[in-house]
């Protein structure tokens, strides 16, 4: 097999970066089954019947704590406060590869595992790929080596899914990152990793970038919203729900007891033997005879008694406090944990307190989020210039990522307060930060700008012909007034545009 060994510290930057993936492999995988609902309790409650040890009552509390909270990381461009077309490089990147909506899965495998990774390349136009490739791994398939004084990868790995042809031998494909380069490792029949394409960067930055979810010092990678504590709360919850389906099948129904009964009154008269169960049918009219004691002289009258019904309702209680516990552990409102109660909220302000702490934890994990996505931008915009200058990068200072509001919003609210702001003079009709504030999405922002634009410069030419009409002489000052206009729009198209 052709390919070269890989040198003494190339093979340790892979060993490590091997060993930090299968050190979270047993984690990342059970919760991938909690998430999925496929997790198995390892320990039955000791009151199930064992014809109802295969019960599977799955709840989908951790797949909701995660989505709600991916669902409120709402990303939505750059900013930067110097004019650079440096920004439509980025969307032009990110429209190619759809980022939009592939962003969403990168943040959403971040809150499962704690960390997902963004590789960018070079695509392969020969087969549709864009000019820039992005790609995601989740934390199965990737991992890093980050530099803590920069927060920036210096090492990373990406492990490559290969479908082995039939009949022929499995790959195991590697990419390690590197400075400069990229090194594409396949395992040979040795089962030693060999380097079978370098492929240069032009770059000293690894074109790797972690979407971190809630990273701390302690842990740079992130941290799972599926926490140990959520996972408990879940085997509680269907331990609960198990005790609960094993009381209604064999309690909630009447059950019947029988005061001085004979076994005359159970024999069948088919065989004279004792009837199974004494055949009860259900909706049947039962009635029991009279039977007189030879011996005693006595006639026995059988008294049939019922015992009250069990209830339910411990039970249910006991599951709403367990959802409550799991409410408070993910900042998921109660009711959206499928649990209905009469403090459900009921009008717009209530809906807003009982999403409050949601709202600020979506608000607190954007600064996590937003090293990752600054990170992601200068990547594709090193790939495309091959690499980025002192110039570039100083215009690059101010670049911020943008979010779109987690809060919910009232459409007439929000309008209402952009009404005010622009008649306060705080806001700028028509502009794109003013229309920003609106609940409409970013196409529609940059529409409605540019019409905004273009009505403004409308108005401005039938003004000064207005003016021009309006004077005595009328082709002397019309002459003098349109050229004063023209200086003065000349003037307002060499301002500097807003930045988005």
């Amino acid at each position: 097999m052709a390919g070269r060994l890989l040198g003494d510290d190339e093979l340790k930057i892979l060993a490590r970066l091997r060993a930090q993936i299968r050190a979270q492999t047993r984690r990342n995988t059970l919760r991938d089954k909690y998430d999925d609902g496929e997790h198995v309790l390892d320990k039955m409650p000791v009151s199930i019947p064992e014809s109802m040890k295969d019960l599977r009552i799955p709840i989908g509390w951790p797949d909701k704590a995660c989505t709600a909270r991916a669902s409120r990381l709402r990303p939505s461009g750059y900013t930067n406060r110097v004019q650079t077309s440096l920004l439509d490089d980025v969307d032009d990147i990110f429209t190619a590869n759809q980022w939009p909506q592939i962003e969403r899965q990168a943040i959403r495998s971040a809150v499962r595992h704690g960390c997902s990774f963004v590789f960018t390349s070079r695509g392969d136009t020969s087969v549709g790929e864009p000019e820039e490739l992005m790609t995601v791994a989740d934390a199965h398939n990737a991992s890093a080596i980050l530099d803590g004084r920069t927060r920036r990868a210096v090492a990373a790995l990406e492990l490559v899914n290969i479908p082995t042809p039939p009949g022929g031998f499995p790959l195991d494909r590697q990419i390690l990152h590197l400075p400069w380069r990229s090194l594409v490792i396949e395992n040979g029949l040795d089962h030693r990793p060999r380097v079978m394409d370098e492929v240069p960067t032009g770059t000293p930055r690894v074109l790797c970038t972690p979407y971190v979810h809630d990273g701390t010092l302690q842990r740079p990678f992130g941290r799972s919203a599926i926490t140990r504590q959520l996972m408990g709360l879940t085997d509680l919850g269907v331990r609960n729900l198990m005790r609960y389906e094993s009381t209604s099948e064999f309690y909630s129904a009447p059950r019947v007891w029988m005061k001085s009964a004979v076994a005359e009154l159970f024999e069948s008269t088919a065989d004279e033997g004792i009837r199974a169960g004494w055949e009860p049918i259900i909706g049947a009219i039962m009635g029991l005879p009279e039977v007189f004691d030879e011996e005693t002289g006595e006639v026995i009258r059988p008294e049939l008694q019922q015992l009250p019904q069990v209830t339910m309702q411990p039970l249910a209680d006991g599951f709403r406090m367990i959802a409550a516990q799991v409410s408070g552990e993910t900042s998921v409102p109660l009711n959206y944990l499928g649990v209905v109660s009469d403090s459900n909220p009921t009008s717009a302000e209530a809906i807003k307190a009982s999403e409050l702490d949601l709202v600020n934890l979506a608000i607190y994990l954007q600064d996590s989020f937003d090293i990752g996505r600054r990170s992601l931008a200068l990547d594709v915009l090193t790939v495309r210039h091959n690499g980025l200058d002192e110039t570039q990068m100083r215009d690059l200072a101010t670049l911020t990522p943008r979010w779109d509001d987690p809060r919910t919003r009232s459409i007439t609210e929000q309008s209402q307060m952009v009404v005010q702001q622009v008649q306060a003079g705080n806001f700028q009709p028509g502009s794109e930060t003013t229309l920003r504030q609106l609940p409409i999405s970013e196409e529609d922002v940059q529409t409605f700008a540019q019409e905004a634009r273009t009505a403004q410069g409308s108005s401005r030419v039938m003004e000064l012909l207005n003016r021009a009409a309006a004077a005595t002489d009328v082709e002397d000052t019309a002459g003098t007034v349109l050229a004063d206009g023209a200086d003065e729009l000349a003037a307002d198209q060499a301002e500097p545009a807003e930045a988005t």
